[in-house]
């Protein structure tokens, strides 16, 4: 059996009162990232309002959900409250465009929160993550950390897919 065979078949997704929990195993590895709900985006008169997050380091996965499907968006920032925020409010909205997430990020929750079923929800990741490895001294506040914890989020969540 291929490597990437035996990871997608020791991994599964619980459902919690308050978020999910992605577990990724494979041989004697193993890590739990669990994802707490922020809350939704709300939309009103042409403003897209996030929910207030924390104002620390962290990484987020935001669920933009339009038309009986799904997208995810996962990121990491050195403050959460503030790159939360610059994708709300009101503002232009563009084509996408490579390299501006920011900008991208506004389009697509604005698209989703006019779809009659639209909906986007914020989840935080809760740090620290415990995989029987120590992260950095500085860890959450070490940027290289939280891209590490970023990628394996992404690559899990292409994994379940």
């Amino acid at each position: 059996m291929a490597h990437a065979e035996r990871v997608r078949q020791d991994m599964h997704m619980s459902e919690e009162e308050t978020g999910f929990v992605w577990s990724l195993a494979s041989g004697s590895a193993s890590v739990d990232l669990c994802w707490h709900e922020l809350g939704s985006v709300t939309w009103l008169d042409g403003v897209a309002r996030f929910p207030r997050g924390p104002d620390q380091p962290g990484v987020y996965l935001i669920k933009l959900t339009a038309r009986g499907r799904y997208r995810i968006y996962i990121g990491e920032a050195a403050n959460l409250r503030k790159r939360l925020r610059s994708y709300g409010g009101k503002g232009v909205e563009r084509d996408i465009e490579r390299g501006k997430t920011t900008t991208n990020m506004r389009g697509r929750v604005r698209r989703a929160l006019r779809e009659n079923d639209g909906s986007v929800e914020v989840y935080l990741l809760q740090l620290p993550i415990d995989s029987g490895y120590a992260m950095c001294e500085c860890y959450p506040a070490c940027k290289d950390c939280r891209i590490m914890l970023e990628r394996l989020a992404l690559a899990t969540g292409y994994l379940r897919h």
